[in-house]
């Protein structure tokens, strides 16, 4: 990227930073990775933010609605809509990050039935916001 002079803040890992078919255990994939806390070193020596996906809720999304139709059910029906098809393709989890800011949507998170799995301070958005937020990740089993 840095060759190419194009930004780049955050490095994502997606989910094979784990052992392939042990999604669950969070444990690096010492084949790819043999160095994983060196290698993270260096990244945010870099002065990159560091995202790595977690497989027992492999399943992600993401949802926006505009705000002159928040509180007409249409965002529980997308939901709703989504979770059937990840129950009836068999998929485990599904996971999804928000900040600490989004007050409308995590206590609506919450009703739906994904669990807060972790909240950590982050800078990443200080330049919009001003301040440290947390970022926030939640996840349902399905």
């Amino acid at each position: 990227m840095a060759d190419r002079k194009l930004p780049l803040h955050v490095f994502h890992f997606d989910c094979f930073w784990m052992r392939e078919f042990n999604w669950i255990d969070l444990e690096w994939d010492r084949r790819a990775f043999p160095d994983p806390a060196g290698m993270l070193q260096r990244l945010k020596e870099r002065g990159l933010h560091i995202c790595a996906w977690i497989n027992p809720y492999p399943a992600h999304l993401h949802i926006n609605t505009r705000a002159d139709w928040r509180g007409s059910g249409i965002g529980t029906a997308l939901m709703n809509a989504y979770l059937d098809q990840l129950r009836s393709e068999h998929v485990p989890g599904v996971h999804l990050e928000t900040s600490s800011e989004n007050k409308i949507a995590v206590p609506w998170y919450e009703k739906l039935g994904f669990q807060l799995l972790q909240s950590i301070p982050t800078d990443l958005y200080q330049p919009s916001v001003g301040h440290v937020i947390g970022l926030m990740v939640f996840a349902m089993r399905l």
